[in-house]
């Protein structure tokens, strides 16, 4: 069966009540045709001093999930932050539609309880510039928005990641998805957001954790 991948990195000391309500909604998505894969490797959150940092540490890891966890019957990989917890139970589905085999799509992003404020805004890009933490987020209007690169909860193509993609945190300005993202681009694929799909990224304040 050709089936959709998704990939979440879960920190290893990720405090037990975010960590209750992340694998919770993760269950949810659970269905044929859908293989979840939450893997807790590395140190986790202790001892980073900077979003630098984290990047560099996200990316070596993520791009170890892909290395580990790609299989030939993946036609889609689903990339997601642990503490993306809410959005609807039919979210890969949702992406995909969108995507077909030759886009990155990513949902619409906001902090838990905080909307409209976006959250990642050095993951979403247009045309260089970083997404804005409150409306207008982006200079397009939508629903459906063509971006520099995406990030904290996107799909896409299998293929892009077999024809080389990964993540890299080298430009300071910008997360480790944007050197995926640009790849797909160089692959004549678009990176799109999708302002129709929703997902929500905890507050971290609310669960002891210093906001990054």
């Amino acid at each position: 069966m050709k089936t959709t991948l998704i990939l979440i990195p879960m920190a290893v000391n990720m405090p037990a009540a975010l960590k209750a309500k992340s694998l919770a909604m993760i269950q949810r998505m659970q269905r044929p045709g859908v293989q979840i894969v939450v893997d807790s490797r590395g140190p986790g959150d202790a001892g980073i001093a900077s979003n630098a940092a984290r990047c560099d540490q996200l990316a070596e890891i993520r791009n170890a999930l892909v290395r580990d966890y790609l299989r030939p019957e993946h036609l889609h990989v689903l990339v997601m932050d642990a503490d993306i917890i809410e959005f609807p139970a039919d979210l890969p589905q949702q992406l995909r539609k969108i995507a077909g085999d030759n886009a990155i799509v990513g949902a619409a992003c906001y902090v838990e309880g905080c909307f409209p404020r976006w959250y990642d805004t050095g993951g979403f890009i247009e045309a260089g510039e970083r997404a804005r933490h409150y409306p207008p987020h982006f200079n397009q209007s939508g629903p459906l928005i063509e971006l520099d690169s995406v990030g904290a909860c996107y799909i896409a193509p299998a293929r892009l990641f077999r024809e080389g993609a990964l993540y890299d945190a080298a430009n300071p300005k910008y997360t480790d998805h944007y050197s995926v993202c640009q790849k797909a681009k160089k692959l004549g694929m678009k990176v799109l957001c999708d302002m129709r799909i929703r997902v929500s990224h905890a507050d971290l304040t609310k669960y002891g954790i210093a906001w990054h």
